[in-house]
């Protein structure tokens, strides 16, 4: 007998879900793709933003709490993550901020697998799921469990009855 080991992945929407990247150094959202625009706010290293799409001249167009604009491809990197599922009695509240009064983002289904980017001391984890990006409580997620295949040498199932199937 062999037993079927099931892969869990996060929920990807093909090749139109957003990428989590982070800052590599202290940096401005600019209001345009160019090094001359208007700064719309200044972000500092290590803040996760979410690209939206690539632009021309070395340009992301990404969103950070809830503002869009423009950094340098040159100040982003892809940091890594762990995958985990969902598990709380009701949807899952995702937030703009690392707090339970910052802008709801949106919510997450319980038993969906997320992408968990960073977890902080406060008990928040920066998490993907599709294109859905932000901060929810650390405590409702839960590691997927490890399963391994398998293999039960010289199991012969009883079987009370014989069937003849003739086809």
């Amino acid at each position: 007998i062999v037993f079927t080991v099931i892969v869990l992945s996060p929920q990807t929407d093909a090749a139109s879900t957003y990428e989590v990247k982070t800052l590599k150094i202290d940096t401005s959202l600019k209001v345009s793709p160019s090094p001359s625009a208007k700064n719309s706010v200044k972000l500092k290293k290590g803040t996760f933003v979410t690209q939206l799409k690539t632009e021309s001249g070395g340009w992301a167009y990404v969103t950070v709490n809830k503002k869009k604009g423009y950094i340098a491809l040159t100040s982003l990197s892809k940091p890594k993550s762990t995958t985990k599922i969902v598990n709380s009695k009701n949807s899952l509240v995702v937030r703009t901020a690392a707090s339970k009064t910052a802008s709801k983002a949106g919510s997450i289904k319980t038993g969906s697998v997320v992408s968990v980017y960073k977890t902080s001391d406060s008990k928040w984890s920066f998490v993907q799921f599709g294109n859905t990006t932000g901060y929810v409580n650390a405590n409702a997620l839960k590691a997927i469990p490890t399963i391994k295949t398998a293999y039960i040498k010289d199991y012969v199932p009883k079987c009370d009855k014989t069937y003849l199937y003739a086809g």
